[in-house]
């Protein structure tokens, strides 16, 4: 049997790894400098003023999508891509579509095979590291949240034997 001090030290260094191993899966995804985001019923694109011919403001009005090219092949886009939270879907089978469609397209960005196809044209999309201050609020939020649940939960049940009180924590 693990000394209490031993116990404890595990309780704090399990949760503190788990969470950076969720920071760095994060960090590990790519992103693009085109950024997204839903309008009703239409996913927009904001691109940086630099792929904008002819625009010298750092602003540019946001433009609908049509649909993605994956290897020139067109890919549905749709606001639900850009959802931060997909568990609100209806149904387990949305969201597995959810997750099928972004991963798609997250493999064609890795391979650079991936465009985004305008009323004003088509813009190749490359890949750039994710870096720490690219984590949105709600990724840091939940993150910490995580952490706060999973430190509480183990330095419960970490110390003494198993007893009722601690069956709350289940």
């Amino acid at each position: 049997m693990l000394s209490f001090r031993t116990r404890i030290t595990l309780g704090i260094l399990l949760p503190l790894l788990l969470t950076l191993a969720v920071i760095l899966l994060a960090l590990s995804l790519p992103q693009t400098a085109a950024r997204f985001s839903a309008d009703g019923e239409q996913l927009m694109l904001i691109l940086p003023s630099s792929e904008t011919p002819g625009e010298n403001s750092s602003a540019v009005a946001a433009q609908p999508v049509q649909s993605f090219l994956v290897n020139g092949a067109p890919q549905r886009a749709y606001p639900g891509l850009v959802m931060e939270e997909p568990d609100v879907l209806p149904t387990h089978s949305a969201i597995s579509a959810l997750m099928s469609d972004l991963g798609q397209l997250t493999r064609a960005l890795q391979q650079g095979q991936l465009s985004v196809l305008t009323a004003s044209g088509e813009y190749a999309l490359t890949a750039s590291p994710r870096q720490l201050s690219d984590l949105t609020g709600t990724f840091w939020i939940q993150c910490l949240s995580a952490l706060a649940v999973l430190l509480i939960c183990t330095l419960v049940w970490l110390p003494g034997g198993i007893n009722a009180g601690k069956g709350g924590f289940l």
